[in-house]
């Protein structure tokens, strides 16, 4: 049964806005970018936006989840994973969008990651032995079985990318803690450059820091690192043997990387970045949307005509109408749903009142609720409890 969230406005409460010429925040998903637009997961789906930003398309409507986009060296073809049943399979479809078709079988999870210079062998990691290790996959002629191979790469790698010339794989042997933030232990983040051929291995700069998501391009390995205590934007020459710090963010770090055809896309914020490797400038990507689908959880808001207080607890197992068809149970109060801001000028919270809010009502500002009759919300619609 479809469920969604429901929140019943006790006092005003909004949350801070973001500066008129920012897009407003989402949570997107890994990402790519080719000559001309940025392929990104978002509600389970991917999406293409041009680089210059704009409205995204929505590329797949599988009820199945993708994600793990990315490009092909032409930017034509597009191999992504697709979750079915519980296990993720590599599917490659036409970077415009269109039929996909499946490329592993494995039982295992697989996600890709990268693909060779000529286009025809992804790059991937399974943990098909129990360990996250790296593959490749030949994608051949329609009739033909892909060929699945190994990559000497030793203990374990839990991403990848190719070099231009298809030799070497610059790597993360171990998969970084992520947002536990100041992590720095035997677990923390490296990259490492190997030769797809022999193993051979060269290690990138090490300290008491993370490194992650490596992405090559051109000449240079971009990453996220944490060396200033959140994960920022940085580059590795392989020639001047320097790191460079490319964005310096506060707060919020970067969460996923892509590269391709002279840029870097990644995700801050719950907004996309796009980094110019010529230019060295980066800007924010306007990227709106139009989901439109049953993945999503709608919030309701509710401001009481009487502008008296309501209760939460006076709704837990009772139907409400909203509007004139739709109708859902009032289930439960919902943890999940937290007072961030009480004032609706300055966006500010007072510490005083906020602490009195949340210690009369548990910290908790809304309820979950059960779907029993579908239908359209609107702005204004009125609401009615049943029973």
């Amino acid at each position: 049964m479809p469920k969604l969230a429901f929140t019943i406005l006790l006092l005003v409460i909004t949350s801070i806005s973001a500066p008129a010429q920012q897009p407003a925040p989402a949570l997107f998903g890994r990402l790519t970018v080719n000559q001309t637009h940025i392929v990104f997961s978002y509600a389970g789906d991917l999406w293409s936006v041009e680089r210059a930003g704009g409205e995204a398309r929505r590329l797949t409507t599988h009820p199945g989840e993708e994600s793990f986009p990315v490009f092909s060296p032409d930017g034509s073809e597009l191999a992504f994973s697709r979750q079915i049943g519980g296990n993720w399979d590599i599917y490659v479809m036409p970077a415009s969008g269109g039929d996909a078709k499946q490329v592993t079988f494995h039982p295992r999870n697989e996600f890709a990651y990268s693909w060779t210079p000529d286009g025809k062998t992804i790059l991937f990691t399974s943990n098909a032995t129990g360990v996250p290790r790296l593959y490749t996959i030949s994608i051949g002629p329609a009739n033909q079985m892909p060929l699945r191979s190994e990559l000497p790469l030793l203990p374990e790698a839990n991403s990848g990318s190719f070099s231009p010339d298809g030799k070497r794989v610059a790597y993360a042997p171990t998969s970084a803690i992520g947002d536990w933030r100041f992590y720095r232990g035997g677990s923390k983040g490296r990259i490492w450059l190997a030769n797809a051929a022999t193993g051979d291995i060269e290690k990138l700069p090490e300290g008491d820091y993370n490194d992650d998501l490596p992405a090559w391009a051109g000449n240079k390995i971009y990453f996220a690192s944490d060396r200033t205590g959140i994960y920022n934007l940085y580059s590795y020459d392989l020639q001047s043997k320097q790191t460079k710090q490319l964005s310096n963010f506060e707060h919020y770090g970067v969460r996923w990387i892509g590269a391709g055809a002279g840029a870097v896309v990644f995700v801050r914020d719950g907004r996309i970045h796009l980094h110019d490797t010529a230019t060295g400038g980066t800007r924010v990507v306007d990227v709106r949307m139009n989901p439109d689908t049953a993945e999503l959880k709608p919030n309701v808001y509710v401001d009481l005509a009487s502008g008296a207080g309501f209760g939460e607890d006076a709704l837990v197992g009772r139907s409400v109408r909203i509007g004139s068809k739709a109708i859902v149970f009032i289930l439960e109060r919902d943890p999940r749903c937290k007072m961030i801001t009480l004032d609706p000028d300055t966006g500010e919270a007072n510490p005083e009142f906020s602490r009195k809010v949340a210690q009369a009502h548990d910290g908790k500002a809304g309820v979950y609720a059960a779907v029993l009759v579908e239908g359209k919300v609107r702005r204004g619609d009125p609401i009615e409890v049943l029973d």
